[in-house]
C-alpha cells in the first residue's frame, strides 16, 4: 500500500501528500523533525506532525513573508527573523543588497542542521557573512539577549496555537515595537482565514493595540491548509500599497513576487474584511 503523511486541517478535512521514503527523522528536546520525500512535491520538513515546507511550493510562502516588508521599507539594513531554521526568508531577504545584516533566531539546532543537509534549496542561504544564528527562544531573544535595533522583523514560526505561541501574544508585541528603528516594520504570519478566522481576529486585536497601523495580505500558497494563507505587516509609519523600495535587485529571481502582486495581495475578500474591526 502507498503511504502518506496526512496533516489535519479541521475536524473534516486532511490534506495528504504521497510519499516516497523517510528521509531524516529525529526527536530533539523541542519537537520531532522529519524530512520526508514526496512523490510529486520534492522534500518536505514536518515538525511535530506540521507540515512547514514543501520544496515544489516553499517559494510563495517566503517571498511573501519578506519581500512585502522588504519593498515597504524604503532601505532596510538590518532585519530580524524569529523561526525560519530552514533557511528560506534569509534566502529572499540576501537578495536585496541593502541588506547589511541579518540575525537568525531559532529555539531548535536541529531543524538548522537537518535544513543544512538535506534542504539545500533553501539552506545553503544560512551560510553567508551577512547572517548571523542565535539559538534562543525569540521571545526571549528579544527581551533580555538581543540589543540591536531593526529595519524589519519577521516571525516565520510554527502555527500560533503551538509552542510559538508567545510569538503572538500582545507582550511579545510590544517588545517588538521598541526594537524597530525608525520607518521600521513588523510582519507576522498569519493563518487560513478558512479554517482559522479565531485566530486571525486575535493577532488583529493585539497588533492593533501596539502599533499604529496594521494590514492584513493573502497569497496563494498550496502547501498549507485550504491554500489560502494571511500575513500580517505592522508599523507606526504608514505601510503603503505599493513597493516603494527602488533598490537594484534581480526580479528574474522571484518566482511569485512582482510589484502588481504586492499591491494586489492587500485586496481582501469581503469576507476576511468581515473578521476585522472597522
Amino acid at each position: 500500500m502507498q503511504k502518506w503523511f496526512t496533516e489535519r486541517q479541521s475536524a473534516g478535512t486532511r490534506f495528504s501528500y504521497a510519499i516516497k521514503r523517510v528521509i531524516h527523522r529525529n526527536k530533539s528536546k523541542y519537537q520531532k523533525i522529519e524530512v520526508l520525500e514526496s512523490k510529486d512535491n520534492g522534500k518536505l520538513l514536518i515538525i511535530d506532525n506540521f507540515l512547514m515546507l514543501c520544496e515544489r511550493f516553499e517559494f510563495t510562502y517566503h517571498e511573501m513573508l519578506t519581500q512585502i516588508p522588504l519593498f515597504s521599507h524604503r532601505k532596510p539594513e538590518r532585519v530580524l527573523i524569529l523561526g525560519g531554521g530552514d533557511g528560506g526568508c534569509i534566502r529572499e531577504c540576501l537578495k536585496h543588497k541593502s541588506i547589511k545584516s541579518i540575525d537568525l533566531c531559532d529555539l531548535d539546532k536541529k531543524v538548522i542542521l537537518a535544513s543544512k543537509k538535506y534542504l539545500p534549496f533553501v539552506a545553503s542561504s544560512l551560510i553567508s557573512d551577512r547572517v548571523n544564528i542565535h539559538f534562543y527562544d525569540g521571545y526571549n531573544f528579544l527581551k533580555q539577549q538581543s540589543k540591536n535595533m531593526y529595519d524589519i522583523i519577521l516571525v516565520d514560526s510554527t502555527d500560533p496555537n503551538g509552542k510559538a505561541a508567545t510569538l503572538f501574544s500582545q507582550r511579545f508585541y510590544r517588545i517588538a515595537s521598541k526594537r524597530l528603528r525608525k520607518n521600521g516594520i513588523f510582519c507576522t504570519i498569519g493563518t487560513t482565514p478558512f479554517y482559522e478566522s479565531r485566530l486571525i481576529r486575535m493577532i488583529d486585536r493585539r497588533l492593533r493595540s501596539v502599533f499604529r497601523y496594521t494590514k492584513h495580505y493573502l497569497a496563494f500558497i498550496p502547501m498549507y491548509q485550504s491554500g489560502c494563507w494571511s500575513f500580517v505587516i505592522s508599523s507606526d509609519c504608514k505601510i503603503p500599497h505599493n513597493a516603494i523600495n527602488k533598490m537594484q535587485i534581480d526580479h528574474n529571481s522571484f518566482k511569485y513576487y512582482n510589484k502588481n502582486i504586492h499591491r494586489a495581495a492587500f485586496a481582501l475578500p469581503s469576507f476576511y474584511k468581515k473578521l476585522l474591526p472597522r
